[in-house]
């Protein structure tokens, strides 16, 4: 799943807050990432909110990027009350899988009311109304972007009633037990088929 900040108020910030601490420190562009939240992914896109996430993990020397210390420590208190922090008030929670971000993921809403799988090749981070699928698979993009996906979804997801709709929660034991049919490359008819899906979905 994405990142849990425990107070978002503080971590994500907007461009015009990042180019300031990026002005006041260039330092400061290190450890500020592009994140995106659930409604911003779309199928095969996302609507990009010129969103960031300042990422203190543990360990990170503050000291060292003045203007992003002196941005949190506006929100100290707050940030000191999480029961979910790292060891200092301005780190965030414990992650084992920072480096997968950065790497290609397929990212995807934890609430919505269709199938809407992006393949993010760009490292965006992400907010915990989101997971994703690390690697970048562009026939299990296929799939999962597929009519057949949606069907099987609505079947399995729990659901939520809103406006006249029925969102689909997309946790991770719908997911894990999404089946997906393995491709046998040595029957040429296959490996032709694997190809077109692939090629579909580049395009």
């Amino acid at each position: 799943f994405g990142i849990k900040t425990g107070f978002n108020e503080a971590y994500i910030i907007d461009k015009p807050t990042r180019d300031k601490l990026i002005s006041d420190d260039p330092m400061s562009v290190e450890i500020i990432k592009p994140m995106l939240a659930g409604r911003d992914v779309r199928r095969y896109s996302i609507d990009y909110a010129n969103k960031y996430l300042i990422w203190t993990y543990i360990g990170v020397p503050i000291e060292s990027y003045p203007a992003i210390f002196s941005h949190l420590k506006q929100y100290q208190a707050q940030l000191q009350k999480r029961w979910d922090k790292g060891n200092h008030w301005w780190e965030l929670r414990a992650c084992d899988y920072y480096d997968r971000f950065t790497s290609p993921k397929i990212i995807y809403p934890d609430i919505a009311t269709n199938c809407r799988f992006y393949l993010d090749e760009e490292g965006f981070f992400s907010t915990n109304t989101t997971y994703f699928i690390p690697g970048n698979d562009l026939y299990l993009l296929g799939v999962l972007n597929s009519q057949l996906a949606q069907y099987y979804f609505s079947k399995v997801c729990a659901g939520l009633e809103g406006g006249g709709a029925i969102y689909l929660r997309f946790f991770g034991q719908y997911i894990e037990n999404f089946p997906v049919r393995t491709i046998d490359f040595s029957d040429p008819a296959k490996k032709v088929a694997h190809h077109r899906m692939v090629s579909l979905v580049e395009r």
